[in-house]
């Protein structure tokens, strides 16, 4: 058996055929379908019962925005859009397939057009060659060149340093509120701009300080003269995006000296997520500032967080923090994340997938390694789109996280997805030779040589039918 596998592969038109063709029309069942007819009713249909299906994304990284595209579908994308911008979902917009393209880059240009228009940001994102759909203005209808992206934040010229100049008044029951309105009567700050920008964005004081760079020590005045009240509420309070002080100060004041002191403060609120179901560990955990992460869980712990505020955290609309961790490529906190959210292994990031499926994905090795020898069972629990951790690995093309799988797990060769596809129907489908090979030469692939997927059809099956689409 070993040496028809070997054959195959060395079968000159199945290789060419293999290595040039890229079959990237997949679906979840009658979405993709709708998307793939461009069915636009259907298509809202199912997602007003399952919203998350707008994000889940298939082995090699396509998410149902792609199919459309590529199927050029103009009138279901200005439709869709629409409903797109009601449900805050035009980030998907951003996603971006195994090759870096996002949904814009295809050879469909009214539909690239209608894309790019409601989405700026995406005509900038870069696939792996470093390309655009800028870049790519002929085959994606743009005719004009490149045009600037003006980000205009309406941001109030605030004298923060005008708050030292306060005559505090000590052991006043009034608290921070009461003291800010008392100097403002008196003349002694500056209040227009300020009660601008809380007007604007919603808040509070501490939400304006830490947005700003190299505050701390405004910050700790403040809080010196809150009352108990003011103590317990303000640092957990949230403003319009659903952002707490802790998060502008480490989102954009990047400020890790603000933000370690409003942790020592409120240290339930680097929990707590906002809009976008981000939380401040989840930042901290991507900006790589591993000392907060590190006093967060001293100061309280995951295993102690409420129970409502875990269930969120696990669920966050972004990504899981264990995500987050995965992608900082730090072993370090990923082992610390883990110790105190051990539940997490099981949270699903946008695309639908768990830690283990987006780490195999992403070709990360060391989190391939530390998954599966502290949470072996993960390796064969499935991903929202029916498919196991091992098959995104071969999806993405990554032998050597394949290797590692059937080194430490060797069962999750007999893995099939919820079409009844193995590891193999996916080599050849996704045009993965490197990872064909590899699975041909090794003997215990050889027991699913002939398995079939319900439509009926083996791996040969579809390379048979690869063979003679080059041929034609």
């Amino acid at each position: 058996m070993e040496d028809i596998g070997c054959w195959m592969f060395m079968k000159k038109p199945f290789l060419a055929a293999l290595m040039k063709c890229s079959n990237h029309g997949v679906g979840w069942d009658q979405l993709l379908v709708a998307a793939e007819q461009g069915h636009t009713k259907e298509m809202l249909r199912i997602l007003r019962s399952d919203p998350e299906l707008i994000f889940t994304a298939d082995v090699v990284g396509e998410t149902v925005v792609h199919v459309v595209a590529r199927a050029g579908h103009a009138l279901t994308i200005t439709k869709l859009m629409q409903t797109f911008m009601r449900h805050h979902w035009m980030k998907v917009l951003l996603k971006k397939n195994v090759d870096g393209d996002t949904a814009i880059k295809h050879n469909h240009k009214e539909a690239a057009y209608r894309l790019g228009d409601r989405q700026e940001f995406a005509k900038d994102e870069l696939n792996k060659d470093g390309i655009s759909p800028w870049d790519l203005d002929k085959e994606a209808g743009y005719c004009s060149g490149v045009a600037d992206i003006e980000m205009r934040l309406a941001m109030a010229d605030i004298e923060l340093d005008e708050l030292y100049k306060v005559k505090w008044i000590e052991g006043t029951p009034i608290g921070v509120r009461g003291a800010f309105l008392k100097a403002s009567a008196n003349g002694v700050i500056k209040t227009k701009h300020i009660e601008l920008e809380l007007d604007r964005s919603g808040g509070n004081l501490l939400h304006i300080i830490a947005a700003k760079p190299g505050k701390v020590d405004i910050l700790k005045l403040l809080v010196k003269f809150m009352n108990n009240s003011e103590l317990a509420s303000l640092p957990l309070e949230r403003n319009k995006a659903g952002d707490t002080a802790l998060h502008l100060a480490l989102n954009k004041g990047r400020d890790e000296a603000s933000a370690l002191y409003l942790i020592e403060v409120a240290p339930k609120s680097a929990y707590l997520l906002n809009q976008d179901g981000v939380s401040p560990l989840h930042l901290a955990i991507e900006l790589h500032y591993n000392d907060i992460v590190r006093r967060i869980f001293q100061l309280l712990p995951g295993t102690r967080i409420d129970s409502s505020i875990k269930k969120s955290l696990l669920r966050a609309k972004n990504a899981s923090v264990v995500h987050a961790a995965v992608r900082s490529r730090n072993l370090g906190i990923l082992e610390r994340v883990m110790e105190e959210l051990p539940g997490s292994i099981d949270s699903l990031n946008e695309e639908g997938w768990k830690p283990l499926s987006y780490a195999a994905y992403e070709g990360y090795l060391e989190e391939v390694h530390f998954f599966l020898n502290n949470f072996p069972d993960s390796a064969r629990k499935c991903d929202r789109d029916g498919s196991f951790p091992i098959q995104k690995a071969v999806g993405a093309g990554h032998v050597h996280i394949v290797e590692e799988f059937i080194s430490s797990c060797p069962l999750t060769i007999h893995d099939v997805d919820k079409r009844g596809r193995s590891i193999l129907h996916i080599a050849v489908k996704y045009a993965r030779p490197d990872v064909f090979s590899y699975l041909t030469k090794k003997k215990e692939v050889q027991k699913i040589f002939y398995l079939k997927d319900q439509e009926g059809k083996t791996f040969m099956d579809f390379a048979t039918q690869l063979e003679n689409r080059f041929k034609a």
